[in-house]
């Protein structure tokens, strides 16, 4: 028996938030006895039409199992007033049916007992004496069923036997009337809806009872309350902390929910990600708390709701919350979300194109190929990066000559993403360009391909690598040292091939080789001038002589036979007074044409120009260094920031970018550059946050106060100190709480 309070927070919580409550208040809802079915359904209305689909549909069950309930009970009343009057008295005349036998001569008696409970169902009792009437037609088909009823047929004559009841033997057949309404009852229960496992752990997680001893949070209104609450829960994790936490980051107060959602991440409790992707549908966050949402949902392993999660991607409006959606979203979906990841592909912001071609890679999508080519001709070079690096490895070798051609940008941050990228190829093509950026002459991309070649970590990047310990330059040669004797002890990995793909069409299976060919050749037509007056006339023979020729000149050996290939145009006929040697060795074998022979005596003096093409060949070599000649454009990179004396040396370009905007005389520039050094991790950070802490704007140094508050380092707490005296008292305020939550 459910008593009626329990009644009222069974219909309480088919209001609440969560849509596991919801779902367990519809199944205990459909389990109250003493509730008729219209009431319940019309406290179904309420999440009917919710906005979860499971709720919905689920709710939409139980009122077609309830509106079923009265239809069946209907069915069951007209099927025992066929056979006789007691229908309607199957409560009353039930129990005493075995002692009314007994009682024939007190028919008086017993017809009293009826009439009572007759006048309260008076519209009934004329139905049913006219089906009284008509039940002799009734009877027949009962007949088959037990041949003996032919006796009944004084039935008819019995004006005052009704109440003697010979309803009596069909008093057996009510029993199994009454019996047959609790079976529809049944099925309502068993369609629970199917839900996955992580569902009911959130279910479990969230239903959690609150520990009694915690306060209400409707009676903390003091802030600094607030905050001390928030880290008591955290640190001492009652029964019932985390619902506490979800509620105080819903906050109005935003540097109340800001500390709430922190310390839900910092508690890696991840069941509270469904209640938190919810929250990150909601429009009226702000972007610092929708990026601590973010950060709960990409550390979290569950799978999330897939249709959820692909409505917040779409319609989301943050570059940065987007760009970590799409790897949300690409992990929980896999292959089933291609179509949502080609519309991320096309996104007008690169840092979501960028990541969603990295998640692409990681998760192993397929689907996606052809945009991601398309992609190799983006605007933004990190996205071609990507691409180039995903299709590469793909087996799409036509996109390796993207990343070499990008090697020779004079951005140095560019040259180092494909640097990088060549490392996570680790094939022997980019082997070959690693081993060429090791002239770089930054130093920083010298750095970055000694890390690559330690990834790579095959016999050819070992070499590599232990070559380098002997640069001139120290710092190089030091961690080349250092890797190397890291990585000396570990399994050497075997060479990795990528097998050309055939979806993609003809490809070209070595990218790295191509720039030796493609400076080899062009003095390869020189070599061939002189022989082509004569092939003509002589097709078939005249390559065989010429390979004759070559053995007294062994240098020219390698590169005559490409001669006669190159040699089939017979376009330039200019050295008239050559042919005649180059005639003089092909009669020799033949003999038959004799009037050549004449002009052989001059045939020994030319010979010794054909040694000369291969001359050229040496010269090569100096196309072989250009490869690397472009590069030194990279000085023009450091002219960003001439106009910012005093700037200090970054490790990452972005941080550069950031410092030139606090460093604008423009206040909107500033506050650009200061919500982005959230995202700047290591000392670049702490150079920065000096240099917004020291603005004029509040904003910003409200939003550094907010950086410093999350971070646990010496120099954080040290310039947080130093804001404590600040000439804002919000500023000042905050500060304080930091440095006391730090304790």
């Amino acid at each position: 028996m459910i008593n009626k309070k329990r009644q009222e927070l069974i219909i309480q919580n088919l209001r609440s938030i969560s849509s596991e409550v919801r779902m367990k208040s519809i199944e205990q809802l459909l389990q109250i006895p003493n509730m008729p079915a219209q009431e319940k359904i019309k406290h179904l209305q309420v999440v009917i039409n919710d906005p979860e689909a499971e709720v919905s549909n689920h709710a939409a069950q139980a009122v077609a199992s309830l509106s079923a309930q009265p239809e069946a009970e209907s069915a069951d009343v007209p099927l025992p007033s066929s056979p006789d009057l007691p229908p309607p008295q199957p409560e009353v005349v039930v129990p005493p049916t075995p002692e009314p036998v007994a009682y024939h001569p007190d028919a008086d008696d017993t017809l009293s007992q009826p009439e009572p409970v007759q006048m309260p169902s008076g519209p009934v009792l004329p139905s049913l004496h006219d089906d009284f009437q008509a039940q002799p037609v009734a009877l027949p088909p009962l007949a088959p069923v037990t041949p003996r009823p032919a006796e009944p047929v004084p039935s008819p004559a019995e004006p005052v036997l009704p109440p003697p009841v010979v309803a009596a033997p069909p008093v057996p057949s009510r029993p199994v009337a009454v019996a047959t309404p609790p079976a529809p009852p049944a099925p309502p229960v068993p369609p629970p809806f199917p839900d996955n496992q992580a569902d009911s752990e959130a279910e479990a997680f969230v239903d959690d009872p609150p520990d009694p001893s915690l306060p209400n949070l409707a009676k903390i209104t003091n802030i600094p309350d607030m905050l001390a609450h928030i880290h008591e829960l955290a640190c001492n994790r009652p029964s019932g902390h985390a619902t506490q936490l979800l509620t105080m980051a819903r906050s109005g107060i935003e540097e109340v929910a800001l500390t709430a959602l922190q310390a839900l991440f910092n508690l890696k409790d991840f069941r509270v990600a469904p209640e938190i992707l919810n929250m990150l549908g909601e429009d009226q966050y702000s972007s610092q708390r929708r990026f601590l949402m973010l950060k709960i949902i990409m550390e979290s392993n569950r799978a999330m709701h897939v249709p959820s999660l692909e409505r917040i991607l779409l319609r989301e409006k943050d570059v940065i919350v987007k760009s970590g959606l799409v790897k949300v979203y690409a992990r929980s979906s896999g292959a089933g979300g291609v179509a949502t990841l080609i519309a991320c592909l096309q996104d007008q912001d690169a840092r979501v194109r960028a990541n969603t071609v990295e998640v692409i890679e990681e998760q192993n999508i397929k689907g996606c190929e052809q945009k991601i080519i398309q992609l190799l001709q983006d605007p933004e070079n990190r996205v071609k990066v990507n691409a180039a690096k995903y299709l590469v490895k793909n087996g799409y070798q036509q996109a390796f000559m993207t990343l070499r051609s990008m090697l020779v940008s004079s951005e140095v941050w560019l040259r180092d993403s494909v640097i990088f990228a060549l490392g996570e190829i680790g094939d022997q093509a980019s082997l070959t360009l690693l081993k060429a950026a090791l002239k770089d002459p930054n130093q920083g991309i010298r750095l970055s391909v000694l890390k690559a070649l330690a990834r790579i970590n095959n016999n050819t990047a070992r070499q590599v690598l232990k070559a380098a310990t002997g640069d001139p330059d120290p710092v190089v040669a030091q961690v080349a040292n250092t890797l190397f004797e890291k990585i000396k002890n570990t399994p050497v990995r075997e060479d990795i091939r990528y097998t050309p793909n055939a979806a993609f069409g003809s490809m070209q299976p070595q990218q790295a080789t191509p720039p030796q060919p493609q400076q080899a050749t062009p003095p390869q037509p020189q070599q061939a001038t002189p022989p082509q007056p004569p092939q003509p006339q002589q097709p078939p023979q005249s390559p065989q002589p010429q390979q004759a020729v070559c053995p007294p000149a062994p240098p020219a050996m390698p590169d005559l036979p490409a001669e006669p290939k190159i040699a089939t145009p017979p376009t330039p006929p200019t050295p008239a007074a050559v042919t005649p040697p180059f005639a003089s060795p092909q009669p020799k074998p033949p003999q038959s044409p004799t009037p050549v022979t004449p002009p052989t005596p001059p045939a020994p003096p030319p010979q010794p120009l054909s040694p000369e093409p291969p001359l050229p060949v040496a010269e090569p070599t100096l196309p072989d260094a250009p490869a690397l000649p472009p590069i030194p454009p990279s000085p023009p990179a450091p002219p960003r920031r001439p106009s910012i004396p005093g700037m200090p040396d970054f490790a990452k370009p972005r941080s550069a970018e950031l410092y030139a905007k606090l460093c604008s005389d423009s206040v909107e520039e500033q506050r650009i550059g200061s919500r982005d050094i959230a995202f700047i991790l290591g000392d670049d950070q702490m150079i920065l946050l000096n240099k917004a802490v020291s603005l004029a704007d509040e904003s910003i140094r409200i939003n550094a106060v907010k950086i410093l508050s999350r971070k646990k380092t010496p120099d954080a707490k040290a310039l947080l100190e130093k804001l404590t005296s600040d000439s804002n008292e919000t500023v000042r305020s905050m500060a304080e709480k930091a440095l006391v939550m730090m304790k």
